[in-house]
């Protein structure tokens, strides 16, 4: 019996030796009671606590799950790479955007491309003030619809330009006219005092003077045109003997 109880003993010795050589890893106790284990034999991380020869572990919330009690652990500073920030910071406000004319006139169903410069890359966002007098699309092409006023405004990035545009409904006071050859008539146009361009399709038929004023030449058929605040008007003509 007496040799059984000492191959015990001798055993149970041999258990705690090995036992206390697993937990075994360089470094001192601190005036806190925790180790630095500074090749992390333990899994834990290189600090933590043995607490009367229990295993190692860490005091969470700096109470000692062992004796429920202990001192604070130590504050560990982190090895882990500082985060970069992932917000990207914003850009700077552009504050030239210009519209290159600040005023314009244009006709009833005519069009007008307007440019912007100064934006900076940012997108410009065009718009109208009055979309049933003109509308204005995101390339800044301009459709004239009805005669008034209306404010085309470019934006950018804190940043804004406009341009004033009157729109004029001109037409014609005649579309048709029948001449004698020596006889002649004028052609007004109403609703815009804009300067106008006269011409003939065929001279030697009619003729037609800066004031619009036309004369038969010859027997035959003509076309009267003029171009005014950027739109292009007609008057068939027809000559006889």
């Amino acid at each position: 019996m007496k040799k059984i109880r000492r191959i015990l003993c001798i055993a149970l010795c041999l258990a705690l030796c090995f036992s206390n050589a697993a937990f075994a890893h360089s470094g001192r106790t601190d005036g806190s009671g925790g180790h630095r284990d500074n090749n992390n034999v333990s899994g834990l991380g290189y600090y933590h606590y043995h607490c009367g020869g229990n295993p190692p572990h860490l005091h969470s919330n700096g109470v000692c799950p062992y004796s429920g009690g202990g001192s604070a652990e130590p504050s560990v500073p982190s090895t882990e790479p500082a985060q970069e920030p992932t917000t990207e910071p914003a850009p700077k406000p552009t504050s030239n955007i210009n519209i290159k004319r600040k005023t314009t006139k244009m006709a009833v169903g005519t069009t007008f491309q307007f440019k912007a410069s100064g934006a900076r890359g940012y997108t410009v966002k065009w718009l109208s003030s009055n979309s049933k007098l003109a509308k204005v699309y995101k390339s800044g092409k301009v459709v004239a619809r009805r005669a008034g006023q209306v404010t085309i405004t470019a934006k950018a990035y804190g940043s804004n330009d406009k341009c004033n545009i009157k729109i004029v409904d001109p037409r014609m006071t005649l579309t048709k006219l029948n001449l004698k050859v020596g006889e002649s008539k004028q052609i007004r146009v109403k609703g815009s005092n804009s300067k106008k361009k006269w011409n003939t399709s065929n001279r030697k038929v009619a003729e037609v003077t800066n004031k619009g004023v036309v004369t038969g030449k010859s027997a035959g058929s003509s076309r009267i045109t003029v171009r005014v605040d950027g739109k292009l008007l007609k008057c068939s003509v027809t000559v006889t003997k």
